[in-house]
């Protein structure tokens, strides 16, 4: 019987591999070994990133790969409750592209209303502003993550430059995840943690959100 951490994990595995065949849905798979159509969907995953990334940097979004996560993201997560409740896609035959792109618009107003309410300016002479996010970012950690969430976001932040990237594909290989999955899976985890930082820096410092490292939007 599989521990109730590996039927999490084995579960979010095959709704990532469901959505990953929806989205290759308009693009005929017979004929097909398992390995090419394994390679085709990711193929087509990457070429809708690409496409929602060029669809938010058009708005004026200078986090567009970020932003085209979300959108993914998004997606997934409704497909997923449409498909758990038997409510239908829109059409007979959904266009997996459509679908997708149909989000842009709403990741793009959430964003669009962050900025608003995040980049405020931040007072000077404030020297021990920054010890108050990395206590927040402590806390959050402890307090917001799952054990396994937080063992992975500080594993996939441990090294720098060339050995970030080859660090980055081990920690993949070790969570039987491609490098892709893994770098949505921990922007995922970022967001969380940036909205977590914000609230309690607000909460002890309510005049400014200092823009710090410690959880910014950066890889």
């Amino acid at each position: 019987m599989a521990a109730p951490g590996e039927a999490h994990s084995s579960g979010k595995r095959e709704l990532h591999e469901e959505f990953y065949a929806f989205l290759n849905s308009d693009r005929s798979e017979e004929g097909l070994s398992l390995e090419e159509v394994s390679r085709q969907r990711g193929k087509r995953y990457v070429e809708l990133h690409a496409r929602l990334t060029r669809l938010f940097a058009w708005r004026g979004c200078h986090e567009p790969e970020m932003q085209a996560d979300r959108a993914l993201d998004r997606a997934r997560e409704k497909w997923a409750q449409g498909r758990d409740s038997g409510e239908a896609l829109p059409g007979p035959n959904p266009n997996p592209v459509t679908y997708v792109c149909s989000f842009v618009r709403f990741i793009f107003l959430e964003w669009l209303a962050e900025r608003h309410r995040l980049e405020l300016p931040v007072p000077q002479g404030r020297p021990d502003a920054q010890e108050v996010a990395l206590e927040c970012l402590d806390r959050c950690l402890e307090e917001m993550l799952e054990p396994e969430e937080r063992e992975l976001i500080l594993e996939y932040y441990r090294e720098e430059k060339r050995a970030k990237i080859d660090y980055r594909n081990a920690i993949a290989r070790r969570h039987h995840l491609s490098a892709n999955a893994l770098r949505i899976e921990c922007c995922r985890i970022r967001r969380r943690l940036r909205t977590c930082v914000v609230q309690c820096v607000n909460r002890k410092r309510p005049e400014t959100i200092p823009q710090f490292a410690a959880y910014s939007s950066g890889d």
